[in-house]
């Protein structure tokens, strides 16, 4: 690494991407601190799980006369997978903390998680886009103070190890392209795969996306894809398959969906569904204020989808979002008109299968709110955070490409500095106030 600062970088004794991680834990670490139990969404069931495994020192099961069922809450997740719970119950058996405050300690799973994630992003970045270090950085950068993601990675849930997992299969389908898929990088993705299975229902999307990016580019190599696909299937089985034959074993099935159904009857998740008020699901994403709130959720809402920033944050987020896929857009229909073949690089096949990634979450989430609990929100997206992060940065990195160097770099180093800024001043002028100030 301390070759490409001097090339990229010179004067930086270390690359710049590790200040931005330090100053993404910091930023994550200090909502931690903050904001109290229970003010981030189902935190409190979310808890529950850490909490039996920390007390029990064993799994829970899940069930109406067992160990966790529902709560005034919602539904406990004791049916579900998730390694983050073993995890965070490690933290709170290794670090010491006074009972009332463990609650903290669990919460350094999704720190860590949403920290890696950065580092990941900047690691996917670079081998799509090496030589370009607005979309290098950029890409960090975005992540690591999008103040939605820092939020999520701040308490106890699955959202930011979810997305810590899925962005790992990304990074790992592009260094076995990279590495022409020996045995280590079958490897590495089956190990993220295995990752993946064991977290959030919606990260499993990255599962058909993945093989897809195999297909396509090793459609020449029968041979290859079934050794990738052979490996890689015996390694995540090695890694999730446990807890699947334990479901199965537990519940009769190996997703265990059997009383999550009868839960959601008791909780009458189906009866707030749009399906279950008549709408049909182009009537529930058009006419209602669904994808108004999915996209201000992605972006930054906050406490129990409560706590919102001023009108003006979500406007901004608007027009940015549209100005950057519109220009990434114009650029691609231009090239595409001067015969440029896309298809044909392993960029331009990552950014088509990122996109289908994107839409296929969508869709995902589009289904759950019109057949289950109407709750359209961001979180449910940032599985593909770092093709979102991707594609938002190439935009502006295109948008900027013929600014002279010292104004982009000024301009690029300003926005990465205001979004910084961003998340401290959420943190004590819109969410702070609301818990500790009367």
């Amino acid at each position: 690494m301390s070759g490409a600062v001097s090339k990229e970088f010179p004067g930086w004794r270390l690359h710049p991407v590790w200040y931005i991680i330090i100053l993404a834990f910091i930023a994550r670490l200090g909502w931690a601190l903050v904001i109290p139990f229970n003010e981030g969404n189902d935190e409190y069931v979310h808890y529950q799980q850490v909490r039996f495994i920390y007390d029990a020192l064993r799994l829970p099961v899940f069930g109406p006369e067992q160990d966790l069922f529902v709560c005034n809450y919602g539904i406990h997740y004791a049916a579900f997978p998730g390694l983050n719970y073993i995890l965070s119950a490690l933290w709170m058996l290794i670090v010491p903390a006074a009972p009332e405050h463990q609650y903290i300690v669990a919460r350094l799973t999704s720190v860590f998680c949403g920290t890696i994630t950065v580092a990941v992003g900047w690691l996917v970045a670079g081998k799509l886009f090496p030589g370009r270090p607005a979309v290098t950085l950029g890409v960090p950068v975005f992540l690591a103070f999008l103040p939605g993601f820092v939020f999520i990675s701040a308490y106890v849930n699955s959202d930011a190890y979810t997305a810590f997992t899925a962005s790992l299969v990304l990074y790992a389908l592009l260094m076995g392209t990279e590495r022409c898929w020996d045995g280590k990088s079958s490897l590495l993705l089956g190990l993220a795969v295995g990752l993946v299975a064991l977290g959030k229902y919606n990260g499993y999307a990255v599962i058909p996306v993945a093989a897809l990016f195999i297909l396509w580019t090793m459609r020449q190599n029968i041979r290859g894809i079934l050794r990738i696909f052979f490996i890689s299937a015996i390694t995540a089985f090695a890694v999730c398959g446990w807890w699947f034959v334990r479901s199965y074993y537990l519940y009769g099935d190996v997703l265990g969906s059997g009383d999550t159904g009868q839960a959601g009857e008791i909780l009458g998740w189906t009866e707030r569904s749009l399906k279950a008020q008549g709408l049909d699901a182009w009537e529930a994403v058009v006419q209602t204020d669904w994808l108004s709130w999915l996209f201000k959720s992605f972006w930054g809402v906050f406490g129990h989808m409560n706590v919102l920033l001023p009108v003006v944050f979500y406007w901004l987020a608007a027009i940015f979002t549209v100005f950057m896929f519109y220009v990434l857009a114009r650029r691609f229909i231009t090239q595409v008109l001067k015969g440029r073949q896309y298809s044909a690089t392993i960029p331009g096949k990552t950014l088509f299968v990122y996109v289908l990634f994107i839409f296929l979450l969508l869709g995902l989430v589009v289904y759950a709110c019109y057949n289950n609990d109407y709750q359209p929100q961001g979180r449910y997206l940032y599985p593909a955070i770092v093709p979102v992060s991707l594609l938002m940065v190439l935009g502006l990195d295109i948008f900027t490409r013929n600014w002279p160097q010292k104004f982009k770099n000024g301009f690029l180093l300003g926005t990465a500095a205001g979004l910084f800024l961003l998340c401290g001043i959420i943190l004590l002028i819109y969410i702070g106030p609301i818990y500790y100030i009367r």
